[in-house]
């Protein structure tokens, strides 16, 4: 059964989102093992600069490459390494990443199915699905990332996003086993 972790940035609040995400969650079990990962997010001074919201980033992609298995193959700026998420070779087609962005393609929920239907054809042991915070994922993050989608072309806030991420996966699931949910 293939293993899905969605990880996403800010506090797992318990309201009515969280309680969309269990019940998808629960409704996926059948499909797929569902992995929910909050990370941190970044705290930042009064008056952020360009810079302070950079590195804010980048220590929300450290800890989300963590939380997705990948913490080893993060070398951030000043540590010896390239500064990007996901230098991490054959591993990545085993388990590929998907980041929201808001600047990512649009892809329909078909499309969506086709994507995870390849991931598993493909050999695919697990997925990662990745969603930012209010500042968004550090340029090196998306960059790494096998690919980047958006959800839609207005903003969410990232607990309704990660409901909506939630909502899509069960369809795209639904879809390749030819069930009804889908119309």
């Amino acid at each position: 059964m293939l293993k899905v972790t969605m990880a996403s940035v800010g506090k797992d609040v318990r309201d009515f989102y969280s309680e969309g995400v269990a019940e998808y969650a629960r409704r996926l079990s059948r499909h797929c093992r569902l992995s929910l990962v909050c990370v941190e997010e970044h705290r930042l001074p009064a008056s952020p600069t360009a810079a302070d919201e950079r590195l804010a980033m980048e220590a929300e992609a450290r800890s989300i490459a963590k939380a997705i298995g990948y913490g080893a193959a993060w070398a951030g700026p000043g540590q010896g390494g390239a500064g990007r998420v996901g230098e991490r070779g054959p591993a990545r087609s085993e388990r590929p990443v998907i980041a929201f962005d808001r600047c990512g393609r649009g892809v329909t929920s078909v499309g969506l199915s086709e994507i995870l239907g390849r991931a598993m054809a493909g050999g695919a042991s697990g997925l990662a699905m990745v969603i930012g915070g209010h500042l968004g994922l550090a340029p090196g993050l998306l960059d790494a990332a096998d690919d980047v989608l958006s959800l839609s072309a207005m903003t969410f806030p990232h607990r309704m996003a990660r409901l909506i991420v939630a909502e899509q996966l069960y369809r795209a699931f639904k879809i390749l086993s030819g069930e009804r949910y889908h119309r």
